[in-house]
């Protein structure tokens, strides 16, 4: 099973204690960003709810909007536990560390948001000597070698210890998605069009279309690509996860927007992930895919690439439908 940790947002205390009231005991973890708050003020914390709580006043140096002295923002942070957290995250950078009085879990993290350190192997065991119980990297993989270089460290990172490793931006989405099968404590999940984290996806499509909590194995995994960005890889993602709920598959569709596929293949091929297959859309053709009721505003190409015990098969078929897209291609891979 995938734990989902949504994280809310308010700058002022009334919306957010609204939004603690109304998520609390639906998820498994809260991400509380006391930093979004005009004038810092905890929020009751609700009781044997079933939701952990995770206190994160972020730093602009990382990322985040608190802009007061460091000495106020450690105090916050210290004092967290004592009013119901029972999580604190701290960034990798902090000396001084929390005297904490009251029992926590301390994620020690580190946001990159300009790019990916090619030392990401030294960084997180640097990070893993800090104190804490927990470590969090966030980077930016820009291109598509880089994004393969991540997972890559992903892999071999997570099956020796967990911690949460996660890349930014819409290409690198992925890794939020399948991050949690390799091995990630959890994965950040925002409220719907609240997304305080570059490729972070909502609760929602966390739960409904890609069905994450669901999951007591691994599932076959199908990408769906495009090198140019085109959004219809989500549309598409959400149409074939829907086919696949329907059959009963145990199969997982999700996008790879921006992502050259001539370079993520070879990974594909070595990792051991179960993925089975892939659509490549063509690239120029956004918003050809708009719905499976829906006509095309003019064909469009795919390439339709299979994994079958090692071996890897391509072909190229032109559809007018979009819906024959999903029925052919639903039929292809799980006939």
């Amino acid at each position: 099973m995938v734990d989902l940790c949504l994280t809310l947002a308010a700058d002022n205390a009334a919306g957010l204690q609204k939004k603690i009231e109304d998520f609390s005991g639906k998820v498994p973890i809260i991400e509380v960003r006391l930093d979004f708050m005009e004038e810092v003020v905890f929020p009751v914390l609700p009781v044997d709810s079933g939701t952990a709580f995770l206190a994160t006043c972020r730093p602009e140096r990382e990322g985040g909007r608190y802009t007061g002295p460091e000495k106020d923002r450690l105090e916050i942070l210290r004092v967290a536990p004592e009013k119901g957290f029972s999580l604190v995250d701290v960034e990798h950078d902090v000396a001084d560390y929390p005297l904490f009085t009251s029992p926590v879990r301390v994620v020690r993290s580190r946001h990159d948001f300009q790019g990916c350190p090619p030392d990401l192997k030294g960084i997180y065991q640097e990070m893993q000597g800090l104190p804490g119980d927990l470590v969090k990297l966030v980077v930016a993989p820009g291109e598509t070698a880089v994004l393969v270089e991540l997972l890559e460290f992903m892999e071999a990172a997570l099956s020796r210890s967990p911690g949460i490793i996660l890349g930014m931006g819409a290409a690198a989405q992925v890794t939020r998605i399948l991050g949690p099968f390799l091995g990630n404590a959890w994965t950040y999940v925002s409220e719907e069009d609240e997304v305080v984290a570059p490729g972070q996806f909502s609760l929602d499509l966390a739960r409904n279309t890609y069905r994450l909590p669901e999951w007591q194995a691994i599932p076959d995994l199908f990408g769906i690509a495009c090198a140019d960005g085109n959004e219809d890889t989500y549309e598409l993602a959400g149409s074939l996860n829907a086919g696949f709920r329907i059959m009963g598959a145990d199969a997982l569709a999700f996008p790879l927007s921006g992502v050259d596929m001539e370079i993520f293949l070879p990974y594909a091929g070595s990792s051991k992930l179960p993925f089975r297959g892939f659509i490549e859309l063509e690239p120029g053709k956004d918003k050809r895919i708009s719905g499976s009721r829906k006509k095309a505003e003019s064909q469009q190409k795919i390439r339709r690439i299979t994994f079958e015990n090692g071996i890897r098969s391509a072909e190229t078929r032109v559809y007018k439908d979009p819906g024959e897209i999903i029925r052919d291609t639903i039929n292809y891979w799980m006939g």
